[in-house]
């Protein structure tokens, strides 16, 4: 993988940052940074809870370094709980405003000749990562090899999770895993992995989707990136396979659900239908960890008051989602940006009364395939209310949650010794001031 060069600012980083940047490439200008992965599509059965539920058609984007670990936990298929660092999740990888993101990438799976797509950036004209109409075409034969090329200009809007996939004409592959997201971090940012007792002990993270976000010159804040999908098409009655080989049921005979297990964030459903099998009587219960233990979709953590991002994709083909989040006082801006009276680390109890804001307050969101957006939310971990403990959110359309779509916010109000604390809020709660 190519890593290794200093960040500045420290010596955590996430993927290399060139020390000496190229001339122009194209996309990026010259004296740009460059920040580089290597990265393998590759076929892998993909297990998508603890009840032994899996997609044996899989496909994923993965780190190369990364695969060996992919094979591990294919062969065991054991997930973790809250999809901790399991190596079997979508490829999440970031890069800074004013960097060159470079990705050089190899076709080790099935399906066809494709590459590697990233939604919203500029790119060069041989780093599209497919073949459309008369543009040179950047797609990728199986064994063979490329490298991409993409720009991430300084701007703020252009912050958040950006879609990759392979391009148009492979919807198939899509929605079998075959997607990921580059997430665009402020300036300087570095990338840093929460399971940890604290910072000094916590590595740089490479590929994830949950992390402690560093900006230069500015609070950290929390971050976890949830990429919403249907497994198989809406007509593939055997996309998801049971621990015993049989294909999980057309229809949830517990809810009447259309195609239990095969509503995901992540790689990961925790379909009712599996957890009522254990306990029929039981469907009142079905979202109790006490009843049925914790889900294995993704569940992100946080202490009281830290600033926190959720980043939303829908990373699916065909299907609408409305991510809602529980508990009374959770809020974000439909678009952050576009207020200047909102500051994401001004978290903590707030007894003025609500003002105005330039951008309308949501506890719910709809987005579409490709879409992505912005949660940063009001108050911090916890909420305006400061709540401390878990916050159900799933599609807000019934169906979708019942077939998996769902998980918890976990907020600490104490200290977790496998979680890192924010450094620069030792103090639950403490805000730190805002820059000038």
């Amino acid at each position: 993988v190519l890593l290794g060069a200093v960040v500045a600012g420290g010596p955590l980083l996430s993927a290399s940052a060139s020390a000496s940047p190229p001339a122009s490439t194209g996309a990026c200008p010259a004296g740009a940074p460059v920040r580089s992965y290597d990265v393998q599509s590759i076929n892998v059965d993909i297990p998508l809870n603890r009840f032994g539920d899996h997609d044996p058609r899989g496909r994923m984007y993965v780190l190369t370094d990364r695969i060996a670990a992919v094979r591990v936990e294919e062969a065991s298929r054991k997930v973790s709980i809250g999809l901790r660092d399991d190596a079997i999740q979508p490829l999440i990888i970031r890069a800074n405003e004013g960097e060159c993101l470079s990705i050089h990438y190899t076709n080790s799976a099935d399906g066809g000749d494709f590459g590697v797509h990233v939604d919203g950036l500029a790119f060069d004209a041989a780093s599209s990562g497919d073949a459309v109409g008369r543009n040179t075409a950047s797609s990728v034969a199986k064994g063979q090899s490329t490298t991409y090329t993409y720009f991430v200009p300084n701007d703020k809007t252009l912050e958040g999770a950006h879609y990759l996939h392979p391009g148009p004409g492979f919807r198939d592959l899509v929605n079998h895993g075959l997607f990921g997201s580059v997430v665009v971090e402020p300036p300087g940012s570095q990338y840093i992995d929460p399971n940890a007792i604290d910072e000094a002990h916590a590595t740089a993270l490479q590929s994830g989707w949950e992390a402690i976000i560093r900006p230069g010159g500015a609070p950290e804040f929390r971050e976890n990136v949830q990429l919403y999908h249907e497994i198989g098409n809406e007509n593939e009655k055997n996309a998801v396979l049971q621990a015993n080989g049989q294909p999980v049921p057309f229809i949830d005979p517990h809810t009447d659900a259309y195609r239990p297990d095969t509503r995901a964030i992540n790689y990961r459903s925790e379909g009712f239908f599996d957890r009522l099998n254990f306990a029929p009587l039981q469907e009142a219960h079905a979202y109790a960890s006490y009843t049925f233990g914790d889900p294995a979709t993704p569940m992100p953590r946080g202490y009281r008051a830290d600033p926190t991002k959720f980043r939303i994709l829908h990373a699916g083909s065909e299907m609408f989602h409305v991510f809602h989040m529980h508990g009374g006082g959770i809020r974000w801006r439909y678009n952050p940006v576009a207020d200047p009276t909102y500051y994401y680390a001004d978290t903590g109890l707030n007894k003025h009364p609500l003002e105005l804001s330039d951008s309308e307050r949501l506890d719910s969101q709809a987005f579409g395939p490709g879409e992505s957006y912005n949660l940063e939310i009001e108050g911090g971990a916890g909420g305006v209310q400061q709540g401390a403990g878990d916050f159900l959110f799933h599609c807000h359309i019934a169906e979708h949650y019942v077939a998996g779509m769902w998980s918890f916010w976990r907020v600490y109000d104490t200290r977790q010794s496998d979680f890192a604390p924010l450094a620069d809020r030792a103090a639950l709660g403490r805000t730190p001031p805002r820059p000038v």
